[in-house]
């Protein structure tokens, strides 16, 4: 049985994606591995760890497929920002996957391929989304030199690749995504870090008008592209610091200024907040910086889309712009019918570029589970129990009756504890879906604060998502558009309202705008954490949980067992429920 393996690196998210005989067996990120975040080096664990899935499977890997055009990339390089050195090349890419293989397997029949950036984009969520044909929209800072994409995307035969056919494109410097992540440096935040912190800051401001028609005016070439700095690079020009009457910021000490007023506006409301303990002048004037250019890239983005497509049309979505689930629940409320992968970053680009030689089998699909990452074997959680109790002293107790194990986490969140749980296989993606996931009570509305002091270390305005069962979302939420295992409400990957009678029962999840990034839990695909939802629905009357990352600010969310217990060990989790293992720091 042949394999064919995908290979995204060398700008941010470097990841590697495994396919043989129409399944997507295994897509895993560097940083899973090295606890960089966002590593962009050599994937060389990532390729390691699928290489001992094609042994282990006895398969025989004969396509190497890299996610775009280096030389293009370095052509770009050269000819917009005068670099001289070379540092990628088809031929350099090639040599170094080549070289690496060379030390596991026979690489005479390997091919190595090379696909452009945007291809890749489109064919990693069309391909993964079971639509027969589709609208595909690609958005982010820039691949080779495009920026923005739009294809139509169609599966002609069962033997045959998907066809994608360009509708439109743009080129930088008039990105989308470079303006947004400009904005999220100016605000204060990390760039390819910061982008929906931005988001999420942006429910608390108004629209700067000034700005909006300045923004209106770059994009339709009105007004020099450089107008607002150098997009690439996020430096800002002196004219759009005099246009927003506040200076760029070097940190968040503006956020943690305004504490009382996140505080007030969350609990309160916003009237209240304002009106009560009100941010200083330069920071309302930030957080309308923050409203403004969310808007913008809503009503810019629904306008092209519309160009090219019809309500209740297909439309699959890719791109690191892909993941601002605001923009998402636009696009699902103005009637589409709207599909984005677990990751539509970089990463999951190398799900794409391992696709676009493969025949997409419909009757048959290739994607059924975002839990196709690493695997927590029960072997090694035996070992990290055994070192817990016997090393570090913890008290750990071991539950061979799964039903009594979903009891006891159920009654430590109904207790107002907060656990970690690690379970199988992680999840694809920068979303925590119930196997890296911390958990908590959501019916407790100072629980942000206590997750925040005991391990997140967050900005406190920052709302947490939810995990709900899926016969119960539309109960709780505002559900818009399809509910199945593809939409975004199951990868947590569009925003929706949270019914009125749910709001102040769910306040720990409720945004202050009134909205929450759902994940709808299928018993289809993670039966353990269904029925832990439903435990703990039996003791709280509700089948949601606060579900976020299991990780420490600043590092990748947990794969191994071992990267769950140092979590555990360095923060103020409560227990580490590791597949049928509970830890606690109980010392005996």
């Amino acid at each position: 049985m042949t394999a064919t393996i995908g290979i995204s690196y060398g700008f941010h998210d470097s990841a590697c994606a495994l396919v043989a005989e129409g399944k997507l067996l295994c897509a895993i990120t560097e940083e899973s591995f090295t606890r960089i975040k966002h590593d962009n080096n050599f994937p060389n664990l990532a390729l390691r760890h699928l290489l001992q899935i094609v042994s282990n499977y006895q398969l025989t890997l004969t396509n190497i497929v890299f996610f775009e055009d280096p030389t293009l990339k370095e052509h770009r390089n050269r000819l917009l920002f005068n670099q001289t050195k070379i540092q990628f090349s088809k031929f350099v890419i090639k040599s170094q996957i080549i070289e690496f293989l060379s030390h596991f397997i026979t690489t005479t029949k390997i091919q190595v391929s090379f696909k452009s950036h945007h291809l890749s984009h489109i064919s990693g969520s069309f391909g993964l989304s079971g639509f027969p044909n589709a609208i595909g929209l690609v958005v982010d800072a820039v691949g080779e030199y495009e920026c923005i994409s739009i294809w139509k995307c169609l599966k002609p035969s069962f033997t045959e690749p998907a066809n994608y056919s360009k509708l439109y494109s743009e080129n930088i410097p008039y990105s989308l995504g470079l303006m947004y992540s400009m904005f999220t440096k100016y605000i204060g935040f990390e760039v390819n870090e910061g982008e929906y912190k931005l988001m999420g800051l942006s429910a608390y401001g108004q629209q700067n008008k000034k700005l909006f028609e300045f923004l209106e005016s770059w994009y339709s070439r009105k007004i020099n592209p450089n107008y607002f700095g150098d997009l690439y690079e996020s430096i800002p020009s002196d004219s759009l610091e005099l246009l927003l009457g506040v200076p760029p910021q070097q940190g968040l000490k503006w956020i943690s200024d305004s504490s009382q007023f996140f505080f007030d506006a969350d609990v309160y409301g916003l009237e209240y907040a304002y009106k009560n303990s009100p941010p200083s002048t330069n920071a309302t004037k930030l957080l309308d910086v923050a409203f403004t250019i969310q808007l913008f890239i809503e009503r810019t983005l629904l306008s092209l889309i519309s160009k090219y497509s019809s309500t209740n049309d297909n439309i699959c979505f890719s791109g690191g712009v892909a993941l601002n689930s605001k923009l998402n629940q636009k696009l699902i409320e103005n009637g589409y019918n709207l599909f984005v992968p677990p990751s539509p970053t970089d990463a999951g680009s190398a799900i794409g570029a391992a696709l676009l030689s493969l025949p997409l089998d419909s009757d048959d699909p290739l994607f059924y589970s975002p839990y196709i990452a690493y695997n927590v074997s029960s072997k090694e959680a035996e070992l990290i129990a055994t070192y817990a109790s016997n090393k570090l002293n913890f008290f750990v107790q071991e539950f061979p009756n799964n039903e009594e194990y979903l009891q006891s986490a159920a009654i430590d969140l109904h207790d107002n504890l907060v656990i970690a749980w690690c379970r199988g296989k992680a999840e694809w993606g920068p979303r925590a879906l119930g196997s890296r996931s911390i958990l908590a009570n959501p019916t407790d509305y100072t629980m942000k604060e206590i997750i925040n002091k005991k391990i997140k270390f967050r900005e406190p305005y920052r709302p947490f998502a939810p995990s709900v069962t899926q016969h119960k979302a539309s109960e709780y939420f505002d559900i818009q558009g399809r509910l199945d295992i593809s939409s975004p409400y199951s990868y947590m990957l569009s925003t929706c309202s949270v019914k009125q009678e749910y709001k102040n029962r769910l306040r720990a999840i409720t945004h202050v705008d009134g909205t929450a990034r759902i994940q709808a839990v299928w018993e289809e695909t993670n039966p353990d954490y269904f029925n832990l939802l439903k435990a703990y629905g039996s003791y709280s009357g509700l089948e949601v949980l606060v579900n976020t990352s299991c990780n420490i600010s600043g590092e990748p969310t947990i794969s191994t067992g071992i990267d769950a217990l140092r979590t555990f060990m360095l923060s103020g989790l409560d227990a580490l429920y590791i597949e049928n293992y509970v830890i606690r720091k109980d010392y005996k």
